[in-house]
């Protein structure tokens, strides 16, 4: 297991995944204080805590970028096996199939975990930079970085299997984007129904109510995907 990853990553450092996993977090986090620069006097909310407000504008865009983000991702790191033809060389090594699929799942899983920690990190700095007083809800903080986080693991296992098993990433890109909108339509009206993986991260955002259950249902789908992914894959035959 310990060769696969290693092999992963030192093909992943050729591709563009690393600056993808800090664009993210940064780019969400500048553009909102970029918002709040623009409109600072409607934004801020004299003689109450702001930290909340500034949370839920990080989130607006966070959420997004997340799925955006693993989705390219994922494309990213099959794409290579899939244009380079190295799928038959690959599998034909002494590794089981099941670690090498493992071993992309767990760099997905690490690379989302750094952007997260960096969304973590950069609101508490952008908090500060606009000067704002009162209490650090800790707990939401920690909620806005990881909550969603975990709420996307049923998105990586869809997204990994869709990547390794077709060729065409556009496929598995387009269903990452169609899943923005998915998130953003709950948003509005609350109309996705519960099950459809997409609405889990935004559905663990911070004051919600609801992180527990969204979490624990995309962990649970995430392992129901990951058999069937380990299955077909040891099944497929890859060109």
């Amino acid at each position: 297991m310990i060769g696969a990853l290693k092999s992963d990553l030192i093909k992943f450092k050729k591709t563009w995944i690393l600056p993808l996993v800090f664009l993210g977090p940064i780019g969400v986090v500048s553009l909102t204080g970029v918002h709040y620069a623009v409109s600072f006097e409607e934004m801020f909310h004299t003689g109450v805590n702001n930290w909340p407000y500034l949370i839920q504008n990080i989130n607006f865009l966070l959420i997004p970028a997340l799925i955006l983000g693993l989705t390219l991702i994922a494309s990213l790191m099959t794409g290579m096996e899939h244009q380079g033809n190295t799928w038959k060389q690959l599998l034909a090594m002494p590794v089981p199939r099941v670690k090498i699929y493992a071993s992309k799942f767990i760099w997905l899983i690490v690379y989302l975990v750094i952007s997260s920690a960096l969304a973590f990190v950069g609101t508490i700095i952008l908090g500060f930079l606009l000067g704002f007083h009162g209490n650090i809800p800790w707990r939401a903080v920690v909620q806005e970085g990881f909550a969603p986080y975990l709420a996307a693991y049923a998105l990586m296992a869809v997204q990994l299997l869709l990547s390794v098993l077709v060729s065409n990433q556009s496929l598995a890109i387009s269903v990452g984007i169609v899943g923005v909108i998915v998130s953003f339509a709950n948003v509005v009206t609350h109309l996705i129904p519960k099950w459809v993986p997409w609405i889990y991260p935004g559905s663990a955002a911070p004051y919600t109510g609801s992180a527990g259950h969204y979490i624990t249902l995309s962990i649970v789908v995430c392992f129901l995907l990951l058999y069937c992914g380990t299955y077909f894959f040891a099944k497929h035959q890859v060109k």
